[in-house]
């Protein structure tokens, strides 16, 4: 058998062509490739290759046409009993993932959440977990025939579970530490020596996941190994908290009893920092760093939900800027990406934490106001955008001068849900163009007979004027 430092030949079995073609092309993404992906899509031909072809690592499908389920581990197993085997479930397949464990398989993955680097992950630590296996394996097989075969076969594995790159912690019954190797020590901040034998709540707090599972042990005899709970910290020595994710497995006296349990687990911070990242990009426009509109239409509903419980109100400003097309076409794009920062950090400004500031996208912004006592405090604000937004912007050495136009829609006068009171705020906005810009309007009921008007003159477009315009006072 490879190992991960080295080029894989993988065999994906898997009847989804797409499906295989996905994974395939994860795989081709990934900096450590294999040097070879072979796809087949039925057991009979999976077993024919490996009748006749050495592979590495196998994912298996386990909803195949000609067998499905643990049975198709067990074929696949008795085809290339020596290959690690990583398992494809859908999201409600999780007790057949772990029959699947319970039959040899060394890992699974649920189709609908797997990334590159996931997928990548999963093989390697099949891999290291077979090699684990098979030396165990031949120290057992070594250790009938002789007790010299047995110390070198126990020196051998201590220095495979020195080397890998997960963290090892063996403890007894009592929970004291009988073994860590130089990953744990190293995440603990601890000598490998100095930690073996002490209690394992002194050195580390993973307490309540890995009781919990010898508790079970206990009661209902050994089980397969367990995954820690997601979004588990560990604290170090030092205090600090680690991410991790990682598994727990008792382990068995000679008669079947518990005789301690072995836990293997990893450092996810690097993980952990890139799905915050990635989770914030899918939240917040790139430009400014706002909310985007997916994440405002959640906080605005949020809003909506409490707001009848502390008898309060929900505004939402619905704002265009006047004369930004102009700006934007006369000193350029930069000008204007620099620019709308600069009116996103003064309408944060106006606002209490609790409020929100969102760009919709070009030159629109919503500002949603979460708790109104009265429909005239959304005024007030609104005159003080109004004013902060109108102030002179210095962009790059230049002098900018823009207004902007602002509508209101108001929780529950104007709407029950989020997109009915943007609707509202923008027909509002729109009014409060026609009404000179530079100035706000609420939403009233006659706006929306005025809005089908519109729209059956100019069916396909949607215009926004741009000017500067004079500056009428704000009408309600």
């Amino acid at each position: 058998m490879n190992d991960m430092s080295q080029d894989l030949k993988l065999l994906v079995v898997e009847d989804s062509d797409a499906d295989a073609g996905l994974l395939l092309e994860m795989l081709n993404d990934y900096p450590a490739k294999p040097t070879q992906a072979l796809h087949v899509r039925s057991m009979r031909e999976a077993e024919a290759v490996l009748a006749s072809d050495a592979v590495d690592v196998i994912v298996l499908d386990i909803g195949l046409p000609d067998v499905d389920g643990v049975g198709a581990v067990r074929r696949v197993q008795d085809a290339a009993p020596r290959v690690p085997v990583v398992v494809l479930t859908g999201l409600d397949d999780e007790a057949l993932a772990r029959q699947s464990l319970q039959q040899g398989a060394q890992d699974y993955l649920p189709k609908d959440g797997i990334t590159a680097a996931g997928l990548h992950r999963a093989l390697r630590y099949a891999v290291e977990r077979k090699l684990i296996e098979d030396k165990l394996r031949i120290e057992t097989d070594r250790a009938r025939r002789s007790t010299a075969a047995l110390a070198a076969q126990h020196e051998l594995l201590e220095v495979t579970l020195q080397s890998i790159g997960d963290a090892v912690i063996r403890t007894d019954c009592d929970g004291n530490v009988t073994f860590s190797n130089a990953m744990a020590a190293r995440l603990f901040g601890v000598r490998t020596a100095a930690s073996d034998g002490r209690p394992i709540d002194e050195i580390r707090r993973m307490v309540d996941a890995c009781r919990a599972s010898h508790a079970a042990d206990t009661a209902d005899g050994p089980t397969f190994m367990r995954k820690l709970p997601e979004n588990y910290d560990l604290m170090a020595a030092d205090g600090t908290l680690i991410p991790i994710e990682g598994c727990v497995a008792p382990i068995s006296g000679r008669g079947g009893e518990p005789a301690g349990q072995v836990i293997v687990f990893r450092d996810v911070t690097a993980q952990r920092a890139i799905a915050q990242q990635l989770s914030h990009r899918a939240n917040h426009d790139a430009l400014t760093g706002l909310p985007n509109r997916l994440l405002l239409a959640d906080r605005i509903d949020q809003a909506i939900a409490l707001a009848p419980r502390h008898g309060k109100k929900v505004a939402v400003l619905f704002l265009d800027l006047d004369g930004f097309k102009q700006i934007n076409d006369t000193l350029g794009h930069l000008t204007g990406d620099l620019l709308l920062k600069s009116v996103a950090r003064r309408l944060v400004g106006c606002v209490r934490a609790s409020d929100t500031v969102c760009r919709q996208g070009g030159d629109e912004f919503v500002v949603l106001l979460s708790e109104v006592g009265v429909a005239p405090d959304a005024a007030l604000l609104a005159g003080r955008i109004l004013q902060a937004v109108g102030a002179p912007h210095m962009i790059e050495g230049h002098e900018l001068h823009i207004t902007t136009s602002i509508g209101i829609g108001v929780f529950p006068e104007d709407g029950a849900e989020a997109q009915a009171l943007l609707r509202a705020a923008d027909m509002a906005m729109y009014q409060a163009k026609a009404n000179g810009r530079q100035c706000f309007h609420f939403f009233t009921p006659g706006m929306i007979l005025r809005a089908t008007k519109r729209q059956s003159i100019q069916p396909t477009a949607r215009r926004r004027g741009n000017g500067n315009g004079a500056r009428p006072s704000c009408r309600p």
